[in-house]
């Protein structure tokens, strides 16, 4: 399966890119390990205004303090050193399969964002 993407270089464009209202069904941010905190922020900031499927990666060996600030963020996976690309796709598209869910405001209540009415179908 192909995805269509949008190229961004730095991890705060893909926040940029999500706030243009384009309804995306995944975020891929590959950034290298000294782009880490940069990359944290965007998934913070992305996550309230979009449930895209948000997977991190990098070629660099990620330490597991910094995957599990990604994953606490908002990231669905974490993937770090030697990415094999049939992996990558299939992570991917399990995120998007799996990883579309509601966006809560602070009470706990369903709010609506871009891309509810994306719906991503297995394969």
């Amino acid at each position: 399966r192909a995805f269509e993407a949008d190229v961004v270089t730095e991890p705060f464009e893909a926040v940029t890119a999500v706030q243009t209202g384009t309804k995306y069904g995944g975020v891929l941010i590959h950034a290298p390990r000294k782009k880490v905190r940069e990359a944290v922020q965007a998934c913070r900031a992305i996550r309230p205004m979009s449930r895209a499927a948000i997977v991190f990666a990098s070629d660099d060996a990620i330490r597991a303090t910094d995957r599990i600030h990604i994953l606490e963020a908002g990231a669905d996976d974490c993937l770090s050193g030697g990415l094999d690309f049939r992996e990558l796709g299939l992570r991917i598209k399990q995120s998007i399969v799996t990883g579309a869910r509601p966006v809560l405001d602070e009470g706990g209540n369903r709010q609506s964002c871009p891309g509810d009415d994306v719906t991503a179908a297995p394969g």
